[in-house]
């Protein structure tokens, strides 16, 4: 029986040297009022993807960034209009927001497709090419009907986004397939429920066994038993979304492919947990300097945790020259926090 290739993902960087990209990204910007911010969001993705390596050969990110600094300066502009929209005319307050939603589709697609086009590996570019139907269906008329299904709907509509993003990039000319099944994310979400629950339970109700213990009475208006229901909440938080974002990655990755080349992904909640409880530590303690230390090592983990699985004969893959799509998408989606991530 011939043994299946298995080529792991490669991440180099280093916090050392990041912290230089870092701290002058952060001073230039600060000194030229947020203009080098899109120079420096540039550099930042350049380290980032040319310290990832698959086979010996790393990725490469060609964003401009007056394209970006354009982009950047009309999203502030509708960020400005939009705070200010209320003192205008009431009336802006409901309609600004309702067109943010109207575009929200093309701004995630766009979003998307600019990320795509501009990022590389052994020359060729990677596209985008998801429908506007599809992004309609999954970002705004399905969430409508999350309150009529109690959120149960909600595992249907995260199965469908990861399609739609995973299976609307390109390599080349060679489109990614995926089938994870729906099955597997209703298990995944409800074991996430689950555990969200029972620590919050358990945390709060030890909590309050102790303070019983220590002759207190349960009292919500007491300082010492809010503590408790603050440590059980953010334990059961931090739990729950490391097990989902760990089982998700893990089934998104393994049902896809790109040709003949699969992927394995074995993220662990475990993991996990620890890097967002390390990081968050680092950071306060800190006062925010180890931030280069925690995006390093964020990446590293995630790579060391992903694999391409058969023959990867990247000689096979052929591109087409695609036209350039403005960051306007991309940057409105930024300063509005519009999250287009798997998850």
């Amino acid at each position: 029986m011939q043994e299946v290739k298995v080529t792991p993902v490669v991440f180099t960087g280093k916090a050392s040297e990041y912290f230089g990209v870092w701290i002058v990204n952060l001073l230039l910007s600060i000194i030229t009022l947020g203009v080098y911010s899109a120079w420096a969001k540039v550099r930042r993705k350049k380290y980032f993807y040319q310290h990832t390596f698959i086979d010996g050969v790393a990725f490469d990110y060609h964003a401009s960034p007056i394209a970006i600094l354009k982009g950047r300066m009309l999203a502030l502009a509708l960020f400005i209009l939009y705070s200010l929209s209320g003192q205008i005319a009431p009336v802006l307050s409901v309609v600004f927001p309702l067109l943010l939603t109207i575009f929200l589709p093309w701004i995630i697609v766009r979003s998307l497709t600019f990320n795509a086009r501009n990022s590389s590996y052994r020359g060729l570019r990677f596209d985008f090419n998801g429908s506007l139907k599809d992004a309609w269906r999954y970002y705004i008329l399905l969430p409508l009907l999350l309150v009529f299904t109690l959120g149960l709907l909600y595992p249907f509509i995260a199965h469908g986004r990861n399609r739609f993003i995973m299976q609307g990039h390109r390599f080349g000319l060679s489109q990614v397939q995926s089938d994870f099944s729906l099955g597997s994310f209703y298990k995944v979400y409800l074991q996430a429920l689950a555990i969200l629950i029972l620590v919050g339970l358990t945390v709060v109700g030890l909590g309050s066994v102790l303070l019983t213990v220590a002759g207190m009475h349960i009292d919500f208006n007491n300082p010492s038993f809010i503590w408790p229901l603050i440590l059980g909440y953010t334990l059961s938080i931090t739990m729950a979304a490391a097990f989902l974002r760990s089982r998700v990655l893990n089934l998104v990755w393994k049902g896809s492919r790109i040709d003949q080349i699969s992927f394995d992904s074995n993220l662990s909640a475990r993991g996990l947990i620890w890097l967002y409880v390390t990081n968050l530590l680092a950071l306060i303690f800190s006062l925010g300097l180890l931030a280069p230390w925690a995006h390093v090592r964020t990446a590293r983990y995630h790579a060391e945790r992903l694999a391409l699985v058969g023959a990867t004969d990247f000689e096979q893959f052929v591109g087409e020259k695609k036209a350039e799509v403005k960051a306007a998408g991309e940057e409105i989606g930024e300063m509005f926090d519009i999250d287009v991530a798997f998850g």
